[in-house]
C-alpha cells in the first residue's frame, strides 16, 4: 500500500517504502519534484514497464510537464526583462 510521506529525500527511501512526497522538500520546486518522481518510477523493479524494458508513459509525461514549465518560466523571465526595459 502506498503512503504519503514528508520525509522522502532519496530515491532509495521511496523505493523501499513506496512513498509519495506530498510537500516540497527543502524548498524544492515543482520541476525538480516532477523530474525526481519520473526517475523514481523508472527505478521501481516491480513496475511492468521496467520488467519489460518498455517506456514508462507517465514518467515521460512528468518529464514533458517539467520541460514545459521550464520553457514557460524562460518566457516569463524574457517578458519581464522586456517590460523593465520599456519602462526605463
Amino acid at each position: 500500500m502506498k503512503t504519503i510521506c514528508d520525509e522522502c529525500e532519496t530515491v532509495a527511501h521511496c523505493m523501499n517504502h513506496g512513498c509519495i512526497p506530498k510537500q516540497p522538500i527543502n524548498g524544492q520546486d515543482l520541476v525538480y519534484r516532477l523530474i525526481k518522481r519520473a526517475e523514481i518510477r523508472r527505478q521501481i523493479p516491480d513496475r511492468k514497464s521496467v520488467q519489460e524494458g518498455r517506456p514508462d508513459r507517465i514518467a515521460d509525461i512528468l518529464e514533458e510537464a517539467a520541460a514545459e514549465i521550464n520553457r514557460l518560466r524562460e518566457y516569463e523571465q524574457m517578458y519581464k526583462e522586456l517590460w523593465e526595459d520599456d519602462l526605463k
